[in-house]
């Protein structure tokens, strides 16, 4: 996906949170996910490994959760 087509797809998760919709965004780019994301929640083989929520949604955070992940399997 070219760059303004990110930018249309966020502008529209923006606009359908700001309606108070929930928005399920799955990616493999940490930065596109803790854009605007008020929880991350980090799947690995379908199971739950780590939710970061307010604060806690940054990038850092994110590749902490999914390296501590990989490193208990």
């Amino acid at each position: 996906m070219c760059i303004r087509d990110k930018a249309e797809v966020q502008a529209l998760i923006d606009e359908l949170a700001k309606e108070g919709l929930g928005v399920v965004l799955v990616s493999s780019d940490a930065e596109e996910l803790v854009e605007g994301a008020d929880r991350v929640v980090v799947l690995r083989d379908g199971a739950v490994v780590g939710t970061l929520t307010g604060d806690r949604v940054t990038t850092e955070a994110l590749m902490a959760t999914i390296a501590e992940a990989a490193d208990e399997h």
